[in-house]
């Protein structure tokens, strides 16, 4: 128990998990400014329900495409080609 508890208060993890909420919250505010104009002219009924459905839409999809891409970091050397691709792509400078 002792070492979750020294694991949970490093300074990387806390910055890590830190970051992580930091992108969570930019990814809320960009599905409400989304969610917001589409539901605009519906009736207050609707309304309630089309921003329940696109929240829970948004996140549902976020938490399926967060499985998949870590299913993909699992692949070995894929990180690297990526990287060397990148490298390969930009303008010698």
């Amino acid at each position: 128990m002792k070492i979750v508890w020294a694991m949970i208060f490093r300074a990387d993890f806390v910055v890590a998990i830190l970051g992580i909420f930091l992108i969570d919250l930019i990814l809320a505010g960009d599905n409400a400014v989304i969610i917001a104009p589409a539901v605009r002219n519906l009736p207050p009924p609707e309304k309630k329900t089309g921003m329940i459905l696109g929240a829970g839409g948004a996140v549902a999809l976020r938490v399926i495409l967060t499985f998949f891409i870590a299913q993909l970091l699992t692949i070995s050397f894929l990180k690297f080609k990526g990287f060397s691709r990148r490298l390969q792509k930009s303008p010698a400078g």
